[in-house]
C-alpha cells in the first residue's frame, strides 16, 4: 500500500513499505510512496522526471538502485510464464542466493530482454545517469552488459556500478557478474569491500577493527588498495574497477562504527573530539585514492543512526547496522549541524574539491599508477601509519597518514624545504599553500601529529 505511512506516526512496521525499494513487482514504474499523491498515476511519473531534471541543473548525476536479482514473490512473472522467470532447485522451488527472494533467472532470453529494457526505459524516459545494481553478481554477465551497451547508446557516459558479491548459481556456461569478473570488463565496477575491511573491517565482521578504529598494521595492503589493486579478495586491472568505500547504506555509519569499536562516547569531548578526526582521516583516505570514491550519505557530516527502542533486530550496541524498516527519526539526515560536524562537512567538501582539482588522484590507468607510486618506509614497526609518493607531470606528491595517538615522523627521502601544502588538518587546499597544520617540516623529514593526514607536493 503506498499510501500507508504508519511507521512515521507508531514506530511499528504494520507490513508496510520501509523496505527501500527490495521487494520490486514493476521495473518500469517509479514507487508512488514518494509522490505528491500515490493515488494519480501520472504524478510519481512527471514528478520523478522533475526531480532528476533539477539535480542536473545543479551539476548532481542520478544513479538508480536498481534490484533485478531477486523477486520477494513468483507470481507477478510467473502468472506470464509458469517456471520461466526464476531459477529453481532439483525439486523445482524457486532457489534463493540472496537470501532476500526468489532467484531471477537473469540469463534466460526473455528474462534478459525484460531486464535490458527497463535499465533503456530509466536512461531514455527519466535521463538517469547510471545503475547501482543491487548483488549484481547474481546476475549473468550477459545481461549486465547487454544493459550497458544498449544504455550507452543513449548516454555514453552512463555509470554502472554493484554488489559484486560471489553468489552466482546460474547454469553451467554462464558466468556471474561478481567481483572476479573484474579483470575481464572496463566497463563495470564493484564495491571494494577489502579497502573497506582494512579501513574499518565490516560485512559479516562488523564489530571488527581496522586502520581507523586502532587495529593493524596492514601497511602494504591498505597501500595497495589505496591504488585501486585488492590483494585477497579479487583482481582489478583498471582503477575503475573499484569503488573505493568504506561505508554503505546496510552497515554501521562511520560514525557507529569509529563510536562502537574505537569505544568513544560523543558526550565526552575529549572522545567526541577524537571521533571526528578518525572521521576525517576515513574521509581523506576516500578522497584521496585511485578508483572511484564512493560516500554514503551523510559520511561527510557525522550521520548517525541510533537504537532508539533499545531493539535486538538489525542493530549493534546503540546503533541500528541495517536500517531498511527503520523510521524516518532513524533514516533521517540532521541538517542543523554543531561546530564540530560541521567541521567534518567542511573538511571534506574541500577534500572532494582537492580530488576534482588534481589529477593525481585519478589516474585512471593502472601502469602509470604503478609507474608513479611509490610506498615509503613507516617510522616504527607495528604502527597505523602509511606514507606514499605519487610522481606526477606536476611534481611528486606525498601522501602521510597518521592514525596513531601519538606524533610519527616519516623519512621522506625529499627536499621538503619548499613544499607547497594541499591538504592538512584545515582540509584541502586546491590552490596550495606554504602553511602546514597538524605537520611540521625538518629537512626530509615530516613530523605528523596524531589521527592526522597530509598531502604536500615537491616540485
Amino acid at each position: 500500500d503506498e499510501t500507508d505511512r504508519s511507521y512515521e506516526a507508531t514506530g511499528t512496521t504494520n507490513d508496510n513499505n520501509y523496505n527501500w525499494g527490495y521487494d520490486p513487482h514493476n521495473y518500469f514504474t517509479p514507487e508512488g510512496w514518494y509522490a505528491s499523491d500515490a493515488r494519480d498515476p501520472y504524478a510519481r511519473v512527471a514528478e520523478l522526471r522533475t526531480l532528476i531534471d533539477e539535480l542536473h541543473k545543479a551539476g548532481i548525476g542520478v544513479l538508480l538502485d536498481v534490484v533485478y536479482n531477486h523477486m520477494a514473490g513468483t507470481s507477478f512473472l510467473d502468472d506470464i510464464v509458469p517456471g520461466y522467470f526464476f531459477r529453481t532447485n532439483a525439486q523445482g522451488k524457486p532457489t534463493s542466493n540472496s537470501g532476500c527472494g526468489n532467484d531471477v533467472a537473469t540469463e534466460r532470453i526473455m528474462a534478459r530482454k525484460l531486464i535490458v529494457d527497463s535499465v533503456v526505459h530509466w536512461v531514455k524516459e527519466y535521463k538517469v545517469d547510471g545503475f547501482r545494481f543491487d548483488l549484481m553478481g547474481l546476475m549473468d554477465t550477459q545481461t549486465v552488459l547487454d544493459s550497458y551497451n544498449e544504455s550507452k547508446k543513449l548516454n555514453p557516459d552512463v555509470l554502472f556500478v554493484g554488489e559484486g558479491w560471489k553468489m552466482y548459481n546460474g547454469p553451467t556456461g554462464t558466468v556471474g557478474m561478481d567481483q572476479d569478473y573484474m579483470t575481464k570488463t572496463d566497463f563495470v565496477a564493484v564495491f571494494n569491500d577489502e579497502f573497506r575491511d582494512v579501513l574499518k573491517a565490516g560485512g559479516f565482521n562488523e564489530q571488527g577493527r581496522g586502520f581507523l578504529t586502532g587495529q593493524g598494521p596492514m601497511t602494504e595492503k591498505l597501500f595497495k588498495n589505496i591504488l585501486g589493486q585488492p590483494q585477497s579478495n579479487y583482481k582489478a586491472d583498471d582503477p575503475g574497477d573499484n569503488l573505493q568505500y568504506i561505508v554503505a547504506h546496510d552497515g554501521l555509519t562511520l560514525f557507529d562504527t569509529i563510536s562502537h569499536n574505537a569505544k568513544l562516547d560523543v558526550a565526552i569531548p575529549e572522545q567526541k573530539a577524537e571521533l571526528v578526526k578518525r572521521i576525517k582521516m576515513g574521509n581523506f583516505v576516500v578522497l584521496t585514492s585511485q578508483g572511484i570514491a564512493f560516500m554514503h550519505g551523510g559520511q561527510e557530516r557525522g550521520r548517525t543512526k541510533p537504537n532508539l527502542k533499545n531493539s535486538q533486530n538489525e542493530t549493534i550496541g546503540k546503533f541500528v547496522r541495517n536500517s531498511y524498516d527503520s523510521a524516518d527519526n532513524i533514516n533521517q539526515f540532521v541538517w542543523t549541524l554543531d561546530s564540530d560536524f560541521q567541521g567534518v562537512l567542511d573538511y571534506t567538501a574541500s577534500m572532494i574539491a582537492l580530488r576534482k582539482a588534481h589529477d593525481v588522484f585519478r589516474i585512471g590507468d593502472m601502469a602509470k599508477i604503478n609507474r608513479a607510486a611509490t610506498l615509503l618506509p613507516c617510522p616504527e614497526d607495528n604502527r597505523l601509519t602509511l606514507a606514499y609518493t605519487l610522481e606526477w607531470n606536476d611534481g611528486t606528491w606525498l601522501i602521510a597518514m597518521n592514525a596513531e595517538k601519538k606524533e610519527m615522523t616519516f623519512e621522506t627521502g625529499l627536499n621538503l624545504s619548499s613544499a607547497t601544502v594541499f591538504a592538512d588538518q584545515r582540509g584541502g587546499i586546491v590552490a596550495g599553500d606554504d602553511k602546514l597544520s597538524g605537520a611540521t617540516i625538518s629537512g626530509t623529514k615530516l613530523s605528523v601529529e596524531p589521527l592526522t593526514s597530509i598531502v604536500i607536493r615537491v616540485k
